[in-house]
């Protein structure tokens, strides 16, 4: 029963944050390609933190070409 109950809160876990991961990726797609190429925003290869600080400056000129990211959506994104 302990093993069920375990494999359980795994499984909701699990699927709670690919649903999140889903929700991001499709912010990512719908912000950042309007800018780049996914091969050239993917081809970086950084950590949470520096991920967020360049959510932050390319959302100043998403603003500048009239569209935004929120940060909640930059946090997603992240």
């Amino acid at each position: 029963m302990r093993r069920v109950l375990c494999l359980f809160i795994l499984f909701i876990a699990a699927s709670s944050g690919s649903a999140e991961a889903t929700e991001g990726k499709g912010l990512f797609e719908q912000k950042c390609i309007k800018c780049h190429t996914l091969e050239r925003a993917l081809g970086k290869i950084k950590d949470l933190a520096a991920w967020r600080r360049t959510i932050s400056r390319m959302s100043r000129y998403a603003e500048q070409a009239g569209d935004t990211i929120t940060p909640e959506e930059g946090v997603k994104i992240a």
